[in-house]
């Protein structure tokens, strides 16, 4: 069956309300004193004054909670990005609605619908005034990437692992190391998981909106986890740092962001769980192994980002929004009713999530 892009037909993108000063000299200079007291009082400070002054559209309106939970997640360099433009607009909040949505339709729809599902995500433009710019440019310099490397990839991942699933070290079926096998061995499919999600890697060249609204991605992800930078893009998501072997139903959880690595150094991951833990077996605590050292282990940085967008979802609560939309949207059906009583408004923003 061929692959459908859960990503592809983005609606045209928004945009980023900051303006383009990025930091304050304040938020400049508590970063540079690496003062964690003072940097998480600087946070506080803000985000309370934010809540106290900030008047919500609707009893559904989470953005306070949202940016609060963006802003406990993401790494200082993110982190110095978020405070200066809720800085600057902490007094408008409509822009500071538009911020929180950027977010989401950036970051948390894309990565969380690419990891498994299939809605036909909108993007949110950014409030920041220098994203105007910059987007553009970057569309110049992202080139995508193709499904005929799948085959090597998942070949070299199986190899790396020893052909087991790297979480419950339990033997692929396809392994031809009879050794593996033993007497009576019970073996499992595996899948090859990627970390960041496969779907962030492709794009019609030809099709402006579709390369503008790919861009955005990889600009956010740039822009509030700046490790990523230079490390991985769409061109280079097949790459061996950004893919792992596991069990199938291990590969889902992984996907919908329930199941996460939380990195511990020396290549010591601490398997969680944002909702119940499934029974399959893992450990607590696993420790990644390479069976060939020509190819290398996942990246840390890499199982770190996805580890820190987990969180986000559970704890901001959007995560269970898209994933009920996206199962509301699974069981639509695809004919409208001829005597006109389907909701089509109901049906297009389930499908295309903007209801989040």
């Amino acid at each position: 069956m061929d692959w459908t892009d859960p990503l592809r037909k983005l609606a045209p993108s928004v945009s980023h309300p900051a303006p383009e000063s990025v930091a304050s000299s304040e938020l400049s200079s508590v970063f540079a004193d690496h003062d964690d007291d003072r940097w998480y009082k600087t946070c506080d400070v803000l985000l309370k004054t934010m809540k106290d002054d900030y008047i919500p559209n609707s009893s559904q309106d989470d953005t306070p909670k949202v940016l609060h939970t963006f802003l406990m997640k993401l790494p200082k360099d993110g982190q110095l990005a978020l405070m200066s433009e809720i800085q600057l607009l902490k007094n408008d909040a409509a822009r500071l609605r538009q911020l929180r949505n950027f977010l989401v339709d950036t970051i948390l729809k894309p990565i969380m619908a690419a990891g498994g599902k299939n809605p036909k995500t909108p993007i949110t433009p950014s409030p920041y005034p220098g994203a105007k710019d910059a987007i553009p440019s970057s569309m110049s310099k992202i080139e995508p990437s193709f499904r005929k490397d799948q085959a090597s990839l998942k070949a070299d991942c199986l190899r790396r692992e020893g052909y087991r699933c790297a979480l419950t070290n339990k033997v692929d079926r396809n392994t031809k190391n009879q050794a593996l096998l033993g007497a009576g061995a019970r073996t499992v499919l595996t899948q090859c998981a990627h970390i960041l999600p496969f779907a962030l890697r492709n794009f019609n060249e030809q099709n402006a909106q579709e390369t503008e609204n790919k861009a955005t991605i990889w600009w956010a992800l740039y822009r509030y986890f700046p490790d990523l930078k230079d490390l991985i893009g769409p061109d280079s998501i097949n790459q061996r740092q950004n893919a792992l072997t596991m069990l199938g139903d291990l590969h889902r959880e992984f996907g919908d962001f329930n199941l996460a690595l939380e990195p511990l150094g020396n290549n010591r991951y601490r398997v969680c769980w944002m909702t119940s833990p499934g029974n399959y077996g893992v450990p607590e605590i696993i420790t990644l192994t390479s069976n060939d050292l020509s190819i290398p282990l996942p990246d840390p940085k890499y199982l770190w980002v996805h580890f820190r967008i987990a969180e986000v979802l559970e704890v901001s609560g959007v995560g269970k929004t898209i994933a009920d939309a996206l199962e509301k949207e699974a069981w639509d059906p695809e004919n409208i009713e001829p005597n006109g009583s389907s909701d089509i408004g109901s049906i297009l923003s389930r499908k295309m999530l903007t209801g989040i």
